[in-house]
């Protein structure tokens, strides 16, 4: 059970006495019970209390004890008092003071399987993201709800403000938390959702590489289609002709968002074995893909021998 809100204000009841006003607000399903509270004065035997909303006066009543309740909607407001003599004279009216009736909050959607709101999707190996349907329950007074998701170290990676109490989004793979708040009229906001919702986005194996490669003259070369934040892993062995024994020549690593191509240095005469497999994170590494060449002597390095 949420506790009631409490907003500490301060009222001028005359032209020299301070009270202070503690509002207290209690939400149901039902209505929005607020209760205005303030330090008795010995010299009034009632209170005069009024209450506005968007610069209209909405109510005015005379209460004996040092509270007052009422129920109103969700919404902006401003309340001033006065104190009232046995004498039936009356202080000054004290200076408006602002507070707001929030919305009613809202609770994540549990998964089927689980009491708790974790809601789990694959990502998908070609785009590197998962699509994520989130839902909640109704806040009886929201115009919008306010999404905000965190990753795992608390950063906010996306806030969201939608209409209904549902939306679509794609995130990577990860473990996510989220928060809805309901948005009322006139701007105000309700408290955090509770239980706090879990995401969990799980990874697969990166597909195999697709590229192209060729031999030109004494070098290797590749040519590929960069996708998403992956990494492209090279590795180049050689075979001396008549050998058994492949030896690494070279290991490169292409950063992702880089072009998508690669030349080797100048390679010499041998049997040569390319490997090449993709990597990224939260995502097993693809399958390598092995592509067999042969470079040839020439003439000239006959000549040179």
């Amino acid at each position: 059970m949420r506790l009631p809100a409490k907003i500490l204000t301060r009222f001028f009841v005359s032209a020299a006495v301070i009270f202070q006003a503690i509002i207290l607000i209690s939400l149901s399903a039902m209505a929005k019970s607020v209760e205005i509270e303030w330090e008795d004065r010995p010299e009034a035997v009632a209170y005069e209390v009024e209450i506005y909303k968007k610069g209209r006066k909405i109510g005015t009543t005379k209460s004996p004890s040092k509270d007052l309740k009422a129920n109103l909607a969700c919404g902006k407001y401003k309340v001033r008092g006065r104190i009232v003599t046995r004498q039936n004279l009356t202080g000054d009216w004290s200076e408006l003071t602002d507070f707001e009736v929030p919305p009613e909050p809202v609770v994540p959607e549990a998964s089927a399987t689980s009491e708790a709101p974790v809601t789990t999707a694959t990502a998908n190996p070609k785009t590197l993201l998962a699509p994520v349907n989130l839902r909640w329950s109704t806040s009886p007074d929201a115009v919008f709800y306010h999404l905000i998701i965190k990753d795992g170290g608390g950063r906010a990676v996306s806030e969201t403000r939608v209409r209904r109490n549902e939306t679509k989004l794609e995130l990577p793979p990860g473990a996510f938390t989220y928060v809805v708040k309901a948005e009322g009229p006139d701007g105000v906001m309700g408290e955090e959702s509770l239980p706090l919702g879990q995401i969990e986005v799980h990874s697969a194996q990166l597909p195999k590489p697709k590229f192209q490669w060729q031999v030109v003259g004494r070098n290797l070369k590749l040519n590929w289609t960069p996708q998403g934040p992956m990494e492209w892993m090279i590795r180049v062995e050689r075979k001396a002709f008549f050998s058994d024994k492949w030896t690494e020549v070279l290991e490169t690593q292409k950063a992702a968002g880089t072009s998508g191509q690669w030349l080797s240095p100048l390679l010499l005469p041998g049997l040569y074995r390319l490997t090449v497999f993709v990597k990224a994170a939260g995502w097993l590494d693809s399958a390598p893909v092995t592509k067999l060449m042969e470079i040839r002597p020439t003439s000239q390095d006959f000549a040179e021998r």
